[in-house]
Parts: C-alpha cells; structure tokens; sequence
C-alpha cells in the first residue's frame, strides 16, 4: 500500500522507499539464511529475485510458481467441492 505523504510502501512488515530502491527497514533478524548469497542482508527483498520469487508478508520469499500453484489448486478444490455438493442435492 502506498502512503502518499511519506511516499513509501508499506509491505506488511517493512517500509520500501522506491526512489533508493531499498526497504528502509529492516528484515526480522530470525528469516537470516546465512547459507544464501542474500541470506545476511537484512535489506534484501526477496532473495534479490523478485521476478521469480514473491514475498507477500515481507517476512520471506516463496516461489512465485509455488504461489500460483498453490492458488490454481486451491480453486480447483473448491470447484470440485461445489460441484460434488450441487450433484449430493439432487
């Protein structure tokens, strides 16, 4: 959500200032991965890959595919399960 008067993003958890490119805030210190190339920059978003990750909390990065999958599955359930009540009702 944009804030007009301090002109940055609010992502949940952290503040992004879009004229540095940066969040002006830090990560929380237990999403550390040390064994990742990023994983002690607690400023990184995403894992430097926004392209193909997606941090909906600000928290941590999940597969952006992963995420589309997750969505296009859980609207098959529900397809399905609306379907099976509808034909249970006849």
């Amino acid at each position: 959500m944009y804030d007009e008067e301090s002109k940055l993003y609010c992502l949940i958890s952290r503040y992004y200032d879009p004229e540095i490119g940066r969040f002006i805030s830090q990560d929380s210190v237990e999403y550390i991965e040390p064994s990742s190339i990023s994983g002690l920059n607690l400023y990184v978003y995403c894992c430097n890959d926004p392209i193909n990750m997606y941090d909906p909390s600000g928290n941590f990065a999940i597969s952006a595919t992963l995420f589309i999958s997750s969505i296009v599955v859980g609207s098959l359930i529900s397809v399905v399960t609306s379907f099976y009540s509808s034909i249970k009702k006849w």
